[in-house]
């Protein structure tokens, strides 16, 4: 969870110290939509963004706050200001999808896919490489 530096999050956040009206909401992938629709339902956002680009912008504004992935945070957090909480509640693994030619199993392509899974799993713990 991101928010503004004067925001009133800290720490570990609750389910209940989020409020729907200060969300700053993206709809990152089907996957997500259906976990964030069965964790938090229907609530209204401040605002619903359609570029992850613009998401510094708008969660730097008081009280606001937004779901993303760590790595995002990590980098908002340092190039925008922004303060990261950690959630209390569970969040879904980040997918990530590589695509490459399923006839081309060299050695080099492997091991490129075995290291992206070791610095995925230290950095970031929780992901699902599709």
């Amino acid at each position: 969870i991101i928010c503004a530096q004067d925001t009133s999050l800290s720490g570990t956040v609750t389910l209940e110290d989020l409020s729907g009206w200060d969300e700053v909401h993206i709809k990152w992938s089907a996957e997500y939509n259906y976990w964030y629709q069965t964790t938090f339902g229907n609530c209204s956002h401040s605002y619903e963004l359609e570029l992850m680009g613009q998401i510094g912008l708008f969660v730097s504004q008081p009280g606001k706050w937004a779901l993303v992935p760590k790595s995002v945070a990590d980098c908002l957090c340092e190039l925008a200001g922004l303060h990261q909480c950690t959630p209390d509640f569970n969040v879904p693994p980040r997918a990530i999808y590589i695509l490459r030619h399923r006839d081309n199993e060299k050695a080099s392509i492997r091991y490129f896919l075995d290291t992206v899974r070791d610095v995925m799993a230290d950095q970031y713990g929780s992901y699902l490489l599709i």
